[in-house]
């Protein structure tokens, strides 16, 4: 995140999500008791999709791919959105290349 220009204290509040969580789990009306979990996002958690879009887009900059201009100005254009990466070129050898 770090990496990106996410904020320090932004980070520190993500990772305050995810550190020391207790997860518990209910079989109809029986409470389990509850077992931690050191780093990991919640199922469902509406930040995973974000987390994985910041990692996505530090791997995009480490493959200084251009992504700013349209595929009309360049020979391969790269767009990916959570778990979608499209990789679009104007030659079937211009799509290998990336």
């Amino acid at each position: 995140m770090t990496h990106v220009g996410i904020p320090n204290k932004l980070i520190r509040l993500t990772k305050a999500t995810m550190e020391n969580s207790t997860y518990y789990v209910k079989i109809e009306t029986i409470m389990a008791d509850g077992y931690k979990v050191g780093n990991a996002l919640k199922q469902e958690d509406g930040l995973a999709p974000n987390l994985f879009n910041i990692a996505l887009e530090y791997v995009i900059r480490q493959l200084s791919v251009q992504t700013k201009p349209t595929i009309f100005h360049k020979s391969v254009q790269l767009i990916g959105y959570a778990d979608d990466i499209n990789i679009m070129g104007r030659t079937r050898r211009a799509r290998s290349d990336v």
